[in-house]
């Protein structure tokens, strides 16, 4: 907000101003609504329209600080690469310039680009100098970056050093501070997470799933006869499906997805990524022979087993069809993955060689060697033979090549980073290359810790939303089946109660998909849609299968 020149109070009165437009937008339609279709029935629609105009004014107050910490994460992400990058320059030649100019070129993200507005500063005359500079943006750094802080604070002290080895030693210690900030962080993170973990299994799991256990007992209602008609519904209201169905298959998904997304989102190893889905011809054609499907199928009359073939078209075609979209890339990303591990000790091996004395060429084709065969074994020999065909030296080889290959950006910004260092001083490289390697295998320990302390309450969560929530609602389905058959309770509601259990059953999916895969760093979207696509199909034919089977032998036994 204070590089935009924006102030609170205008972020107030925005939304201030949004506030009282929606409440009388809404108020105007909520009357509408109320007399065209009644009070009761027109509650249901009024009453979250008047909570959206809260929301979005929450959301807007919130938005700078959410923005502010996102970018405060990301930096965080950043700074060991950037960090590296300019201890590297600063081992060559002491300058904070040329330090700043290095890292930013062999580095992309937010800290780079903050660090590119440092740089500009002195020249447009926006700053004094560009130490000032550098000094008011480490004063704008939050608490998740109190590691940054220090790390340019030593990085500034190194070039009033006069000695080589007090320099060295300035420039070792701000590598490792930034290290253990990152190592800090995330154990803060882990530690965290065991309660909002917790809730979210309550809220999303056990929660619905109880309210829907009593479902056949809201469907009964009372006994009592009433001699007045006009109490009658008072007396034996029975179930109101249009509120369950909201409270059920909106409000509760809703809480648990947001509730997951505020958890994940102060991951200082999450990177943030956007939705990215093509809309092509065959998918706007499938969408339209889907909902023609639907229409048609609610237009016939199949007698008992209508609901369970209108949960089948609602639920397998879309989860079949991101299974089949995003199974290729998964395949990839996991192959790239796998690659990946075997990255980290050929960095090690590569900057062990380098700073014994080594050249880079020698050190990369030793490195190579020793290795068994992977993706980093791929490149090395490609970027030799780039090298030998076009005549160009093996460091920009490298540098070009890392650009096609599928690898982490932080691999390949560590990549270019040793190969461009090598060219002025190879020992300096090695050991640049010695910290980076130990960066990434710290971040990749990190990455495990998460992982195996929530081992235990993840693999809960996939068994409860793939197997146990199925089978216990698919018992609640066949008791109100069997009232209905009693004449206990009506047969559409019976259609309505499988219906609306098979689609929470599809949303506990996503939002159980969502959690687990967005909780290891690495996880993406399609990722994300994979797991969707081969849990659905497994849960919905396990929930049929309990209602149809308990169904009938229940019946049979009464």
């Amino acid at each position: 907000m204070r590089r935009r020149n924006i102030t609170r109070t205008q972020v107030e009165s925005a939304a201030w101003r949004i506030f009282q437009l929606s409440v009388s937008i809404m108020t105007v339609i909520a009357a509408v609504i109320l007399i065209l279709v009644g009070f009761q029935t027109g509650l249901y629609v009024t009453l979250p329209g008047m909570l959206l105009s809260f929301a979005i004014v929450f959301v807007i107050q919130t938005a700078p600080s959410s923005f502010a910490n996102l970018e405060e994460r990301m930096m965080m992400r950043e700074s060991p690469a950037v960090v590296g990058a300019m201890t590297m320059s600063m081992q060559l030649q002491p300058s904070i310039e040329k330090g700043l100019s290095f890292a930013t070129e062999h580095s992309e993200g937010i800290l780079s680009d903050r660090l590119r507005e440092v740089m500009w500063r002195p020249v447009t005359r926006c700053g004094r100098s560009l130490s000032s500079s550098l000094l008011e943006f480490t004063e704008s750094l939050g608490d998740a970056n109190e590691s940054l802080r220090q790390s340019i604070h030593l990085i500034m002290s190194s070039s009033r050093e006069r000695t080589k080895e007090g320099v060295n030693r300035l420039l070792d210690k701000a590598n490792a501070i930034v290290l253990t900030g990152i190592k800090d962080n995330v154990d803060r993170y882990v530690s965290s997470l065991s309660m909002p973990t917790m809730v979210l299994f309550a809220l999303g799991i056990l929660l619905p799933v109880m309210l829907f256990s009593i479902l056949p007992l809201l469907s009964i209602g009372t006994t009592f006869e009433v001699s007045d008609p006009s109490y009658q519904d008072m007396v034996n209201p029975g179930i109101q499906t249009p509120m369950l169905a909201f409270l059920l298959l909106v409000v509760f998904p809703l809480s648990s997805f947001y509730y997951a997304r505020s958890t994940l989102s102060r991951s200082p190893l999450r990177a943030y990524q956007g939705i990215r889905f093509k809309f092509t011809r065959g998918l706007l054609a499938g969408s339209a022979i889907w909902i023609a499907s639907i229409a048609t199928i609610q237009l016939l009359d199949l007698g008992g087993v209508q609901p369970y073939v209108i949960l089948l078209v609602l639920a397998i075609p879309p989860s079949c069809l991101l299974l089949v979209r995003c199974r290729r890339e998964h395949n990839i990303r996991k192959a790239r993955l796998e690659g990946e591990k075997n990255f980290v000790s050929a960095i090690y091996q590569l900057g062990s060689r380098m700073a014994s004395g080594s050249s880079f060429e020698a050190a990369l084709e030793d490195a190579a060697k020793s290795g068994t065969k992977s993706t980093f074994t791929d490149l090395v020999d490609t970027v030799k033979y780039r090298s030998r065909m076009s005549r160009m030296s093996v460091q920009r080889a490298l540098a070009e090549e890392t650009r096609s290959i599928k690898i982490s950006p932080l691999l390949g910004g560590a990549m270019k980073i040793i190969a461009e260092c090598s060219e002025r001083d190879p020992a300096g490289a090695g050991h640049v290359a010695l910290n980076l390697a130990q960066y990434l295998s710290d971040l990749k320990s990190c990455e495990s810790k998460i992982e195996e302390t929530l081992r235990g309450l993840v693999d809960m969560m996939r068994s409860t939303s793939l197997i146990f929530a199925p089978i216990v609602l698919g018992i609640t389905s066949s008791l109100v089946g069997i009232l209905s058959d009693y004449g206990v309770s009506s047969s559409e509601l019976l259609s309505e109660t499988i219906v609306m259990v098979g689609l929470y059953i599809v949303e506990l999916a996503a939002i159980v998909s969502y959690f687990t895969v967005f909780l290891s760093s690495e996880g993406n979207w399609s990722d994300v849609g994979y797991e969707f696509g081969r849990k659905v199909p497994l849960a919905v034919a396990i929930f049929i299968s309990t209602s149809v089977l308990c169904q009938f032998g229940l019946t049979r036994l009464l």
